[in-house]
């Protein structure tokens, strides 16, 4: 079974022109065309937090359904992690993972059916300092353990510059960087990252510049073609 997985750091819908334009960054996703959409800075950052993106605009503009998201009834992600996913595709469990170190980080863990194989999902944007950014990996891997699913995935913003700064993760997971994602106008650092496990494999990987891609946010998208054995 193919999988086309797209993650971006959205940056609350604001781009390198300081206009919040949730459309733009819509017609990008639209572009794209993923199964699955992991997306970062989802919501706004204070008060109640609310979602940058309209549920309805989503479908309307992607085909994609926001999947509701556990906490709160106005934000679309857990800690601005939202996951997106195209009709067909069934979600089985959805947990919300507080991740420790000095910032407030969480992952968004989701069980999903595609098409009769079972993936577990880790949404992730990992903190700035390296040292919480290594057990906050470690806390998403062992919670991935405990799953029952065939094949596994982290994906997001995982805020390492360093080439060589991804650590083993075990448990056979394969570490997939596209390339340079940060900063959009001009991009230097692989800050965006997929990792896989298990019955999962990668068929091709790049990262996204079309269209509005280079003024919509601080990011690019990253996108991965994946097959599920």
């Amino acid at each position: 079974m193919r999988l086309r997985l797209c993650s971006y750091n959205i940056r609350k819908a604001v781009g390198l022109d300081w206009r919040r334009d949730p459309e733009r960054v819509l017609s990008i996703l639209r572009d794209i065309r993923p199964d699955i959409a992991v997306l970062q800075e989802a919501d706004r950052r204070l008060g109640p937090r609310h979602s940058v993106l309209p549920a309805q605009m989503v479908a309307e503009l992607t085909g994609l359904v926001p999947v509701v998201t556990p906490g709160s009834e106005v934000s679309m992600g857990w800690h601005g992690n939202a996951l997106l996913m195209r009709p067909g595709i069934d979600l089985i469990g959805l947990d919300g993972l507080v991740l420790p170190g000095l910032e407030p980080r969480g992952a968004l863990i989701a069980d999903v059916d595609v098409g009769g194989a079972h993936l577990a999902l880790a949404a992730v944007h990992l903190g700035l300092r390296r040292a919480n950014r290594l057990i906050q990996l470690d806390t998403v891997v062992e919670r991935l353990k405990e799953t029952r699913a065939s094949a596994r995935l982290i994906a997001g913003d995982w805020n390492e510059w360093r080439a060589n700064g991804v650590p083993s993760l075990g448990e056979d997971y394969r570490i997939l960087t596209p390339g340079p994602s940060f900063h959009a106008r001009a991009p230097m650092a692989a800050l965006d990252r997929v990792a896989i496990s298990g019955r999962i494999r990668e068929r091709s990987m790049s990262v996204w510049t079309e269209g509005a891609a280079r003024i919509a946010s601080d990011h690019l998208p990253i996108v991965v073609d994946l097959h599920l054995d």
